[in-house]
């Protein structure tokens, strides 16, 4: 129950770290906080999923981890589909966060972008069933499509 409570105000300092613009060392905290959730109580436990998905959105942030965030991103989403279902509420964040991964690099193909697209297309109809039509993190994934479509567009059109 202790270790329960540091890791709940080590992911707060973590998030005050990243509003200080201090990305790097709320990145290594959030590693930290996996590692020990992780071992606390495996991998595919929700407490685990929940700092593997910080992890996650936090690597695509930083803006030059993508090839991390995509690889730990897909063993996430693998191990979320089987602990907790595919339309539970977390596993569509992680999925979420994988599908950033892969989008906002900038050295992504076409064909990866095109991928990406159709798995928010599906992400979309599953989160408005599953959290509501007004969820923010559904509008947050809609938003993510429509700036991919006009990336899209415009290496179709370039």
């Amino acid at each position: 129950h202790d270790e329960d409570v540091i890791l709940i105000a080590q992911n707060a300092l973590a998030n005050c770290l990243y509003d200080l613009g201090r990305e790097d060392e709320a990145l290594d905290l959030e590693r930290e906080i996996y590692a020990r959730d992780v071992a606390m109580h495996g991998a595919d436990h929700q407490e685990s999923l929940v700092a593997a998905n910080n992890i996650i959105f936090s690597l695509v942030k930083n803006g030059s981890k993508f090839d991390e965030a995509r690889a730990f991103g897909r063993e996430q989403v693998a191990l979320a589909r089987r602990a907790l279902g595919a339309d539970n509420s977390l596993t569509l964040s992680i999925e979420q966060g994988n599908a950033r991964s892969q989008w906002k690099d900038p050295d992504a193909t076409r064909e990866t972008l095109r991928a990406v697209a159709k798995t928010l297309q599906d992400l979309i109809r599953r989160q408005r069933r599953v959290l509501g039509a007004n969820h923010p993190e559904l509008l947050e994934t809609q938003q993510d499509l429509s700036e991919l479509e006009a990336r899209l567009a415009s290496l179709d059109g370039a």
